[in-house]
């Protein structure tokens, strides 16, 4: 989507899991990553004519790519997504653990009926990252 949307970059997240996809304050995001698409290529062209991202995904879930699975999006956005792994997700989730396990310890981060609270308060986004740090 981040591709097709015209982005120039992705970022990697961390967050408090909660019941909703991808819902929880967000602990903390990685630098960011280039999408860097291929010489000449554009987002108007990455994908074969009348072709969308939805067929391309359909073709990849149920017939493991044998249709679409060789189209640019699909080979370029893997590539994205192992850069995105290495220089987010990898420095990210470590940081997260180790800065929630010292919270823990500290007994400023507790599990409750309702949630987790950081001293006594639902966190912000971002509550494990410092003012102006990003990745």
């Amino acid at each position: 989507k981040a591709i097709l949307n015209g982005e120039s970059a992705v970022h990697s997240s961390t967050h408090l899991l909660t019941a909703e996809l991808d819902g929880g304050p967000l602990a903390r995001v990685s630098g960011p990553v280039s999408i860097d698409l291929p010489q000449g290529v554009t987002v108007e062209t990455i994908l074969p004519k009348g072709v969308t991202l939805g067929t391309v995904i359909g073709d990849i879930n149920r017939n493991r790519g044998r249709v679409y699975g060789k189209t640019l999006l699909y080979t370029h956005s893997r590539v994205v997504q192992e850069r995105l792994k290495e220089r987010g997700d990898w420095v990210e989730f470590p940081r997260t653990l180790q800065a929630v396990g010292e919270l823990m310890a500290a007994g400023r981060l507790e599990l409750t009926g309702s949630g987790v609270l950081l001293d006594g308060r639902t966190p912000r986004d971002l509550f494990l990252m410092k003012e102006g740090e990003c990745g």
